[in-house]
C-alpha cells in the first residue's frame, strides 16, 4: 500500500472541511437530512474531528433528538477539551434534558395513575368513564411524544384497549411506533384474537406485472389455501392493507396477492399478525414494458390517464418512465430497508428465478413459511405453470425484452431516480 503523502493529507483535510461547511449551509436552510448526511460523510473521512461532532450535535438538536445531540457535544469535548462552543452547547442541551425529564416525570406518573384507573374501569364495566379516559390517554401520549419519550406508545395502547376501533388512536400509535422503531402487537388492533387463533398467511407483496397472479395460483394449488385480498378497493387506489379485511381473514389459511409498498402502517399490520411477506420483483425495464403492453391492451382504465389511447408511442414510453418507474423504485427501496432494518422478515423472490426454476422457488417459499406440503401437491401445482400461461397473462414474460425497448436517456432517467436512494442496492431489479 502506498503511504499517504502530505499532499494527500491536505486534500483529505480540505474535503472534510468542505463537507462540514456544506452541512452547515444545509442546516441554515433547514435541510436537516442533507446536513446530517454531509457531516456523517465528513466524520467517515475524519472520525476525530471535533468541529464535525459539534455541528452534528446542532443538527440533532434541531431534529429534537436531544440525547443524540448531548452525545455528539460530549464527543467533541472528548476530542478537544478546550472547545468553548461545544461546552456551551452541551450545557444548554443538558438544561433542556433536565427540564424535559421534570415534565416527563409528571406525565409518567399521570400515565401510571391512568393505567390503574383504566384497569379498574375495565373490571367494573363503567362505560361512562371511557370517553374521559380515552381523551386523557391521548393527551398524555401526545405530550410524551412531544418530548420524545417512548412511553407515548403505552399511552396510545391504553386508549386503544378502552376502544380498539377509534381511528385517531390507531393514527397516533402508528406515528409513535414509527418514530421509535418499535414493532406493533396483535392486541394493538383486536381484543378478539390471540396468536394461536391466526391462520397461515402467504402474503405476496409484488411488483405489478411480475408473475404474481401465477405465483398466487400455484401456491393455492400447492397448499390448498384459499385466496383473498386485504384491500378496501381497487381502481386508482393504492393497495394498502385494510384492517377490516385482514381481521375478516385472520383465522383462515390464505394466499394474498397485493401491490403494496412497505409503508409504516402496512409493516405494523404485518408485524402484529405475524405475517412474513414474499416480496416479488422483476427487472424494472422488463416490467415497465410489460405494463405498457397491458395498458395498450385497454387496462389503462384503472389509471389516472384516461386519454392514454391518444398518446403517441413515444409519449407512452415516456409516461411509464416518468410516472410508473418511481413507484417501482420506491416499492423496492422500502421493502429492502424494512428487511435490512429488521422491521419485517421477508422472503425475496424474482420473476426471473421463479420461471427459471419454479420447483426450487415454491419449495423455498414453503420452507420459509414453515409449511409442509406433500410432494404430489407441489408437482400438481407446478403443472399450472405450463397449463395456465395464457390465462394468467404470463405468455409474454421473456426475460430481457425491456433493454431494447427504452432509450439510453430513459434508462439514465430511471437510474437518476434510483440514485435518490443511495443506501439501496438495486441490482436485483437490473439497476
Amino acid at each position: 500500500m502506498k503511504p499517504a503523502t502530505a499532499n494527500d493529507q491536505t486534500q483529505a483535510s480540505q474535503s472534510v472541511e468542505a463537507l462540514i461547511e456544506k452541512g452547515q449551509r444545509s442546516l441554515r436552510q433547514s435541510d436537516l437530512q442533507a446536513a446530517e448526511r454531509d457531516i456523517a460523510n465528513a466524520l467517515a473521512l475524519d472520525p476525530h474531528n471535533a468541529h464535525a461532532f459539534n455541528v452534528l450535535g446542532f443538527v440533532h438538536a434541531a431534529c429534537g433528538r436531544i440525547d443524540d445531540a448531548v452525545s455528539h457535544f460530549r464527543a467533541a469535548i472528548a476530542i478537544n477539551p478546550e472547545y468553548p462552543d461545544a461546552q456551551a452547547n452541551l450545557a444548554k442541551m443538558l438544561g433542556v434534558l433536565a427540564e424535559r425529564d421534570r415534565g416527563s416525570a409528571s406525565l409518567l406518573n399521570d400515565l401510571r395513575l391512568l393505567t390503574l384507573t383504566e384497569s379498574a374501569n375495565a373490571v367494573n364495566g363503567n362505560e361512562r368513564l371511557v370517553p374521559t379516559l380515552i381523551n386523557r390517554a391521548k393527551n398524555i401520549g401526545e405530550r410524551l411524544f412531544a418530548v420524545m419519550r417512548r412511553e407515548c406508545i403505552d399511552a396510545a395502547r391504553v386508549a386503544l384497549r378502552l376502544r380498539p376501533d377509534q381511528l385517531l388512536g390507531h393514527i397516533n400509535l402508528n406515528n409513535y411506533l414509527s418514530a421509535f422503531g418499535e414493532r406493533a402487537r396483535l392486541d394493538d388492533f383486536t381484543r378478539d384474537l390471540r396468536a394461536d387463533h391466526l391462520g397461515k398467511h402467504l402474503f405476496i407483496a409484488c411488483f405489478p406485472k411480475s408473475g404474481s397472479t401465477l405465483l398466487k395460483k400455484v401456491l393455492c394449488e400447492a397448499t390448498g389455501f384459499g385466496e383473498t385480498h386485504f384491500v378496501s378497493a381497487y381502481g386508482q387506489n393504492e393497495q394498502e392493507i385494510y384492517l377490516p379485511s385482514l381481521l375478516n381473514g385472520a383465522r383462515q389459511d390464505l394466499v394474498i396477492q397485493q401491490h403494496c409498498r412497505a409503508t409504516g402502517p402496512n409493516l405494523h399490520l404485518l408485524q402484529a399478525f405475524g405475517i412474513r411477506p414474499i416480496i416479488l420483483v422483476r427487472n424494472i425495464l422488463d416490467v415497465l414494458l410489460s405494463l405498457k403492453e397491458f395498458f395498450d391492451g385497454g387496462a389503462f382504465g384503472d389509471t389516472f390517464f384516461p386519454n392514454y389511447p391518444l398518446l403517441s408511442e413515444e409519449q407512452r414510453y415516456a409516461l411509464l418512465v416518468d410516472d410508473r418507474a418511481p413507484w417501482y423504485i420506491n416499492f423496492f427501496a422500502g421493502w429492502q430497508r424494512a428487511v435490512a432494518n429488521g422491521q419485517i422478515d421477508g422472503f425475496w423472490l424474482t420473476y426471473e428465478s421463479l420461471i427459471a426454476d419454479p420447483r426450487a422457488a415454491i419449495e423455498a417459499i414453503l420452507k420459509f413459511q414453515g409449511i409442509e406440503v406433500d410432494s404430489t401437491r407441489v408437482a400438481r401445482a407446478l403443472e399450472l405453470l405450463g397449463r395456465k400461461q395464457t390465462e394468467t397473462r404470463f405468455n409474454k414474460g421473456v426475460v430481457g425484452r425491456g433493454s431494447a425497448a427504452f432509450s439510453g436517456a430513459q434508462v439514465e432517467q430511471i437510474r437518476r431516480i434510483a440514485a435518490y436512494h443511495p443506501d439501496v442496492d438495486f441490482s436485483l431489479i437490473g439497476l
